[in-house]
C-alpha cells in the first residue's frame, strides 16, 4: 500500500484491509476479533470505528450468557444453581433465569417470561428479593 495523498472511498477501504491484515496476528495471540464498525466519509475527513470483540469460551451446549452468569453471579449475591430456575414476581408472572449480560449497566440478568417466552432483564437486587419456585 502506498502513502495516502488524498482521501477517497477506495483508499480508505484499502487502508481498512491493511489494518485488519496487520491485526490478524494480535487476534491469533490474544483470542480476540477486530472489525470496523460504522464509518463516515467526505473529501476532508474519513472516520471509522474499530471494534474489539472477545469471545466467551463456552462448554458444549451453553450460551455465552450462561457462562457469564456462572462466572460472575456470586459477585451479585446469586448462586450458580439459580440458572434456569423459575421465579415469580409480585404480580404473579413467572420467569426463568437464562443468563447474564455483564455489558449491561443495570439490568444484567436475562429471563424468559413463561407465559409467552418474551425476553426480560432484571437487576441483581430484584433477583435477590424474589420468591424462587424451586430450591437449589
Amino acid at each position: 500500500m502506498n502513502a495516502i495523498q488524498h482521501l477517497d472511498k477506495r483508499n480508505l477501504q484499502e487502508l481498512k484491509a491493511e489494518v485488519l491484515k496487520h491485526l490478524a496476528a494480535v487476534e491469533q495471540i490474544a483470542g480476540v476479533k477486530f472489525s470496523f464498525g460504522t464509518g463516515r466519509f467526505d473529501p476532508t475527513i474519513g472516520q471509522a470505528t474499530l471494534k474489539l470483540e472477545v469471545a466467551v469460551p463456552t462448554a458444549s451446549g451453553e450460551s455465552p450468557e450462561e457462562v457469564v452468569f456462572k462466572r460472575y453471579c456470586a459477585s451479585y449475591g446469586l448462586h450458580p444453581n439459580c440458572l434456569k430456575k423459575v421465579f415469580s414476581t409480585r404480580n404473579g408472572e413467572k420467569y426463568r433465569l437464562v443468563g447474564m449480560r455483564d455489558c449491561r449497566s443495570k439490568y444484567k440478568f436475562a429471563t424468559h417470561r413463561l407465559s409467552d417466552g418474551k425476553l426480560f432483564y432484571f437487576t441483581a437486587p430484584t433477583l435477590n428479593t424474589i420468591k424462587w419456585e424451586e430450591t437449589f
